[in-house]
């Protein structure tokens, strides 16, 4: 029994060493001319690969309700790139779906992805894609996550409201696609409005001193 175990780790390890490596950054890349034209899908769309990241948001602190993964939820986290000892920059955040298909063509949470905290390093095998216009990677195995130790927990990028949306709560894509899944603050904003959903959940409404705008969604069990 333990040499079949030891087989099956090995072919573990060796499906996920198959898969190229690349950074947050090359992934989340779209270049000023494909911005220019209001392109900001990921070159690797549809591509299986492997990527190192540090996480931002904790695993159990972002979990969609849904009726086709077992538990009746689906758990979200973000990550950044492991440059500058993982500060916010630009290209360098990646949202990352933790669920995967099981043998059974069931859907199923990662093992151990609801104790991911703030800090820790971990590997990423995963496929590319988008959804509501944003790029994430999806879980292809029960071993797409690896927790390879840890490191400070990240801080976010002081950005402006302007950098991303117009008055018109419009996307900026020139400026603003390079922070699409990042960590960032906004400083001297104002709410303008607060809209209620079901579950008692809200987002709501800030603008800055020259009343560009942009909505803040509650995504996270934090309320």
């Amino acid at each position: 029994m333990k040499q079949i175990l030891r087989l099956i780790a090995l072919a573990l390890g060796f499906s996920a060493a198959a898969q190229t490596y690349y950074p947050i950054t090359t992934l989340q890349y779209v270049s000023p001319s494909q911005l220019a034209a209001c392109n900001d899908s990921s070159g690797f769309e549809g591509q299986i690969v492997r990527t190192v990241g540090i996480v931002v948001t904790p695993g159990n602190l972002s979990e969609v309700p849904s009726g086709s993964v077992q538990g009746g939820h689906r758990p979200f986290f973000f990550i950044v790139d492991t440059a500058a000892q993982g500060a916010a920059g630009a290209f360098r955040g990646m949202e990352v779906m933790g669920v995967y298909t099981n043998a059974q063509n069931q859907l199923v949470t990662l093992p151990n992805v609801e104790y991911l905290v703030a800090g820790d390093l971990i590997e990423f095998v995963g496929k590319v894609s988008t959804f509501n216009n944003g790029t994430q990677l999806e879980a292809t195995s029960a071993s797409s996550m690896t927790i390879l130790g840890t490191r400070p927990v990240p801080t976010p990028a002081t950005i402006t409201v302007g950098a991303l949306n117009d008055a018109q709560r419009v996307n900026i894509p020139t400026t603003g696609e390079q922070w699409e899944n990042a960590f960032v603050e906004f400083q001297n904003v104002t709410v303008t409005e607060v809209i209620s959903f079901g579950g008692n959940r809200i987002s709501f409404n800030v603008v800055d001193a020259a009343g560009n705008k942009i909505n803040v969604s509650d995504r996270f069990l934090a309320q």
